[in-house]
């Protein structure tokens, strides 16, 4: 499991969006700091979202716990903004400013060790802060 745990970031990294899809069920459920998404095809298409403003971005794994057929990672985000960032507040213009983001995420795999929950929580005002301050 531990493994299927770690690729998934390893795959973000490396631009292999779609191998992520690989990974999962077709009927993966996903809550992403809440917003809900579903199917495999929804879950490739929405993690490449941050590569647009952040062409450099890179999740970095700190700890990975892993009990029987769930797991959780806690990671940073790093990068630095150099496209416009749509947010649910307006559009943050780009501002060659660099993030570091605090996030962790659960998952569950089936008895196959595909994924079958994610839920990620990232401090989306963390982010927004760093964009926005003056210093």
């Amino acid at each position: 499991m531990l493994n299927n745990v770690s690729q998934f970031h390893k795959n973000f990294n490396n631009r292999d969006f779609s191998k992520n899809g690989d990974l999962v069920t077709e009927n993966l459920r996903v809550d992403s700091n809440g917003t809900e998404v579903n199917g495999r095809a929804a879950f490739v298409s929405r993690i490449g979202r941050f590569v647009g403003p952040f062409p450099d971005v890179k999740i970095t794994d700190l700890t990975t716990v892993v009990d029987g057929n769930t797991a959780a990672i806690r990671f940073i985000i790093t990068g630095t903004q150099r496209g416009d960032l749509p947010t649910p507040e307006g559009v943050i213009a780009a501002t060659n400013k660099s993030i570091r983001v605090d996030g962790t995420e659960f998952f569950t795999f089936d008895k196959e060790g595909k994924l079958t929950d994610l839920v990620t929580v990232e401090n989306l005002s963390q982010l927004v802060h760093q964009l926005k301050s003056t210093n």
